[in-house]
């Protein structure tokens, strides 16, 4: 049987590829668990302020862009 990489052979190759593939599929799994993640709206923040959520959201429903007085919000620190 022929031997490569220094010496092991190829299915011990093959095995440390597949080890070092596990190991990043892991590794990015984590990532997507502990990243940081936008912060959603909720109607809280319409009920605390007296408004619809199409007050402050391109959409009357909520969610989704900003309108002018959305984004003039966010500029003041969520303060009107």
């Amino acid at each position: 049987m022929r031997k490569i990489a220094k010496g092991l052979k190829p299915a011990a190759v093959l095995a440390v590829i597949a080890g070092g593939s596990v190991a990043t599929l892991l590794f990015a799994a984590a990532m997507l668990v502990v990243a940081p993640r936008q912060a959603a709206a909720t109607a809280q923040w319409a009920e605390i302020n007296h408004m619809p959520c199409g007050g402050c959201h391109v959409n009357p429903a909520g969610g989704g862009k900003l309108n002018n007085v959305g984004l003039k919000f966010q500029l003041h620190g969520h303060k009107f």
